[in-house]
């Protein structure tokens, strides 16, 4: 019984998780590719040398782990989620935001949030 409530919650946690996408580039749209398409993702720090056009800004959130676990990567899932929706290629990361507080038990995060600019390569 524990564990089909341990599942039920994970299912219900992974459910709840959104994006958005506000379109900053000139060129497009672009046409969609499959929500599991490969995306790129790099930080200011390490942006490749190739040409790449600007799409726009992906948002992506997810509830966080609470005491349990970091969910960032499920919110960063999202990004790239929403990037092959609106045809990106590539994900510029900015520092990721999460919500949260100290509990007597530790630190509980609540909500994940990531945004990037999403880019398509020329």
């Amino acid at each position: 019984m524990k564990s089909l409530f341990i599942i039920f919650l994970s299912f219900l946690v992974s459910s709840c998780a959104a994006h958005s996408f506000v379109k900053t580039g000139v060129d497009g749209p672009f046409p969609k590719k499959p929500e599991n398409c490969k995306i790129d993702i790099y930080t200011s720090a390490n942006m490749p040398e190739r040409a790449m056009t600007e799409i726009g800004v992906c948002f992506g959130e997810a509830p966080g782990g609470g005491l349990a676990r970091d969910n960032t990567p499920e919110a960063v899932n999202q990004l790239k989620k929403c990037a092959c929706k609106n045809g990106g290629d590539a994900v510029v990361l900015n520092p990721v935001g999460e919500s949260g507080g100290f509990t007597k038990a530790g630190y509980s995060q609540e909500t994940v949030r990531v945004n990037g600019k999403v880019y398509r390569y020329r």
